[in-house]
């Protein structure tokens, strides 16, 4: 691998490396860590994308992420760094990104960890979170399924980016990340408004009762064009109607309040609907999936609205329907 990475940097026309998948050792990622680091000091070197995903790192191999670190704070041309699925403790990128990656446009670490515990630490970390999120100029997709965030680390980026006036619209995924840390969802809630965010998923995160107060906030995104809060999120709700079954009504009001028409709205009896009395209008979003929340019958409250939705895309594939001729009667008696 040492003779490999040399002989990259001799390319002067590489720009993507691809070594998803490979297997590779710690050794082997440490050299080829050091050779592109080295390759850097050519200036017709510019790898702008480097996927080294699924290639497990172990904890006791700090040597792999100090040379991957060093690399990505110098290669200010690279633009698609792929890490997920490698156990990556992200902690030591953010700095090295916040030198040499604020042009990056894809970024993704989900997967990886977040290594720090200790306070200080802890409160350096929030800050460098803070001026890279707010700081980079390009990015267009954050990618961090799968990796347990705390609250203090995604309020930090949820502010960075919150303030970035370069980013337009960005590619959100929170998959699986909330799940950590019981604040985080009051972050979101608190937070995500003002992101710049056109696409959001949200799958895995096991919201239950704070489903409804972050949909709410998800609701007065300007930007959101498409919403993914499918998966695990709704499961406590549905099993214990008898102690939810209010919560889990609101929440499906909520999200019919996400894919409503304005205008059509106003002349819905919302008893018929959703067994409530009024309802506040939000523009519609033009793609949603709730795919694989297993609701079963309560999905009839999301399919008696679809009369008064415009989104393009909804999916609500996993959600055991069943009865057909009862569901196909309700989509007729609600787009017909």
């Amino acid at each position: 691998m040492a003779q490999l990475a040399q002989a990259l940097t001799r390319i002067q026309s590489l720009k993507v490396l691809v070594l998803s998948e490979c297997s590779l050792s710690e050794k082997s990622i440490h050299h080829l860590a050091y050779g592109l680091y080295n390759g850097l000091g050519s200036q017709k070197f510019e790898l702008r994308t480097l996927i080294l995903s699924k290639n497990l790192l172990s904890k006791e191999y700090q040597e792999v992420n100090n040379e991957l670190v060093n690399f990505v704070s110098l290669c200010q041309s690279l633009r698609h760094l792929d890490l997920s699925q490698t156990g990556f403790h992200i902690d030591k990128l953010w700095p090295a990104l916040k030198l040499g990656g604020l042009k990056i446009e894809h970024l993704k670490l989900g997967g990886c960890q977040l290594g720090y515990s200790h306070k200080k630490h802890k409160e350096e970390n929030a800050k460098t979170v803070r001026e890279l999120f707010q700081s980079m100029i390009g990015l267009r997709e954050l990618d961090l399924a799968g990796t347990p965030l705390n609250s203090e680390t995604l309020q930090q980026i949820l502010s960075g980016l919150a303030n970035n006036q370069c980013i337009k619209e960005l590619h959100l995924n929170l998959d699986a990340t909330l799940t950590a840390d019981k604040n985080c969802a009051s972050v979101l809630e608190q937070s995500i408004a003002t992101c710049p965010v056109s696409f959001l998923s949200m799958r895995d995160n096991a919201l239950e009762q704070d489903a409804l107060k972050v949909l709410s906030a998800i609701g007065t995104m300007k930007q959101l064009k498409c919403l993914d809060i499918g998966g695990s999120n709704l499961q406590a709700l549905k099993s214990s109607t008898k102690k939810y079954g209010d919560m889990l009504a609101r929440t499906l009001q909520e999200i019919i309040t996400l894919i409503s028409d304005e205008e059509l709205v106003r002349d819905i009896d919302w008893r018929v609907v959703a067994h409530c009395t009024y309802m506040q209008p939000i523009k519609a979003l033009e793609e949603v999936s709730l795919s694989d929340c297993h609701l079963g019958a309560h999905l009839n409250v999301v399919l008696n609205a679809l009369g008064i939705t415009r989104v393009k895309s909804l999916d609500l594939s996993g959600n055991e329907m069943g009865r057909e001729k009862c569901t196909a009667e309700i989509l007729m008696e609600n787009i017909g």
